[in-house]
């Protein structure tokens, strides 16, 4: 099955009861809005996944059966 953007953009219009789904349709302007909306999430998902990522790693003696460990700073 094909869900086209235009469905996903009407559909959030419709679930957020900002148009009546029996009553009216989404509109042009309302289609474009909704779509700049859906661009500038799916960026900001995409550039705070690029991020340099920094990892530490801890060497240690694990204990069977500890469930905590203190790690420093």
């Amino acid at each position: 099955m094909v869900y086209t953007v235009t469905q996903l953009v009407s559909e959030a219009f419709y679930t957020s009861g900002i148009v009546g789904k029996e009553f009216e349709q989404v509109s042009g302007e309302q289609q474009t809005e909704g779509l700049q909306y859906l661009n500038s999430l799916l960026a900001k998902k995409t550039a705070d996944k690029s991020g340099i990522p920094y990892y530490l790693r801890y060497s240690a003696n694990f204990v069977i059966g500890q469930e905590q460990y203190t790690i420093p700073g």
